[in-house]
């Protein structure tokens, strides 16, 4: 290991670390403008030289608008460079959502399907990120905006900062804000019998314990009186403190409650789950190597409408920035609750289980899956600061609109949308075969 002491901002410093002999830099300092200008400056070296080395920037963003403006800005990626800026908190909340999605524990299809609700505790940056990769996954057969309860100790000043950073919001998800002690004190008006994941996002590991067994005490007798009301019971079933899943999200690697050998029991016992973030998350494996197991949809599916053989992908993936890759991305996650709706699952080749073939889904449920596409796309753009604007004659004007004023003629209800609009978001069904197989990969019945 070789360390240089020295201003990474300073171009020579960056050759003196030989940038243009490694495979990939981290921008990781807590100065967003500082990660911003080393990306630059090592772009520069790149251009001024004539270097054909491959080379990955990993650079992190803090700041919601700067992370904004870096990509909205950023230039198309240089040649042998591709860039990816990241949010530790928003890495952790996307890890979080998929791994604890509601349609795994709960289904959301059918007449009589409830709509999905999540409760986070704790409107803090990962508090932030988790509701926002909830409302742009957390898109089920129900076909209903997500239902997001969000509970604070002090909630009127940090929901006007929440909604200045996204003002449309209450477009894509029902919002209902909560203070905490309102909440363990009046039962009768909370409103969350139906939460299905709650979140927990205190800012301390001990903080994080005693307010999920809080709430596991309130869902407990909630479920109880639920039952009992319909049901008379002799005694309370232990199974009720199964749901909902609880998750807590620990803002470092537990080093209080580690030092108690019954505290796994007990979490246990309650149904309680822990997610370390330093554990989890703050490692070259998740942050770098991890993305690229997502890429690998994403490219596939931004070949759809491409249609390159398999040697061009890569280059013309790398020409994307780092946004456009992002609406690649966020439907490559979504394609594992599409495939859930339809009891299918992606597997590796050698795998055994009943084929699954997806040219035999009935048309009723492709229309399913076309609206969920199209209702997850909806709260990408309104979350991208995108808003609807109508259809117009000259299409150069249009796509100048959509480009540099973030106006689109598709943000409105499927119903509205002409049968052209409609057939993109049946475009993902259509070729869900020739992703998997691109990936050397199939799909099983589940």
């Amino acid at each position: 290991m070789r360390f240089i002491y020295g201003n990474a901002e300073n171009p020579e410093i960056l050759k003196k670390a030989n940038v243009t002999k490694t495979t990939t830099v981290f921008a990781l300092t807590e100065n967003d403008k500082t990660n911003i200008n080393i990306t630059h400056n090592i772009i520069d070296i790149f251009n001024r030289g004539d270097v054909e080395k491959k080379l990955k920037i990993i650079l992190h963003v803090s700041d919601h608008f700067n992370m904004n403006i870096f990509k909205e800005f950023q230039e198309r990626s240089i040649k042998n460079i591709d860039f990816h800026a990241f949010n530790i908190y928003q890495k952790i909340a996307a890890i979080v959502i998929d791994e604890y999605s509601p349609d795994k524990f709960r289904r959301f299809d059918g007449p009589d399907a409830e709509q999905c609700h999540i409760l986070v505790h704790g409107l803090n940056r990962i508090g932030e990120h988790i509701i926002k990769e909830a409302i742009q996954l957390y898109h089920f057969a129900d076909l209903r905006k997500p239902k997001i309860t969000v509970v604070d100790e002090r909630l009127d000043e940090k929901v006007t900062e929440f909604r200045f950073k996204i003002p449309f919001i209450d477009q894509i998800a029902d919002m209902t804000f909560i203070n905490s002690p309102e909440l363990f004190k009046d039962l009768k008006t909370t409103g969350i019998h139906d939460v299905s994941v709650c979140f927990i996002c205190s800012e301390t590991e001990s903080q994080c314990y005693e307010i999920a067994k809080r709430y596991r005490q309130l869902f407990f007798k909630l479920k109880y009186k639920d039952i009992n009301d319909l049901y008379e019971m002799e005694q309370p079933d232990l199974r009720l403190l199964e749901d909902p899943r609880i998750v807590m999200l620990l803002p470092r690697d537990p080093d209080i409650l580690d030092l108690f050998v019954n505290f796994k029991s007990v979490t246990d016992f309650l149904h309680i789950d822990t997610f370390a973030f330093y554990t989890h998350v703050c490692n070259k494996k998740m942050i770098a190597d991890d993305e690229d197991m997502t890429d690998n949809i994403a490219m596939q599916i931004h070949n759809i409408y491409l249609g390159l053989e398999e040697a061009e992908l890569m280059p013309a993936w790398e020409k994307l920035t780092d946004r456009e890759k992002d609406y690649n991305r966020y439907p490559a996650r979504h394609l594992a609750i599409k495939l859930r709706y339809l009891n299918a699952a992606v597997l590796s080749v050698t795998s055994e289980g009943v084929p699954f073939n997806i040219e035999k889904v009935p048309d009723e449920e492709r229309l399913v899956l076309a609206k969920m596409e199209h209702n997850r796309w909806i709260a990408e753009k309104i979350l991208g600061s995108f808003m609807f604007f109508e259809e117009i004659a000259d299409k150069e004007l249009q796509s100048m609109l959509k480009s540099g004023l973030s106006l689109h003629k598709d943000i409105q209800p499927w119903e509205e949308l002409t049968e052209q609009d409609r057939h993109k978001d049946n475009m993902m069904t259509d070729n869900i075969h020739t992703i998997v197989k691109a990936l050397g990969k199939k799909l099983i019945k589940i």
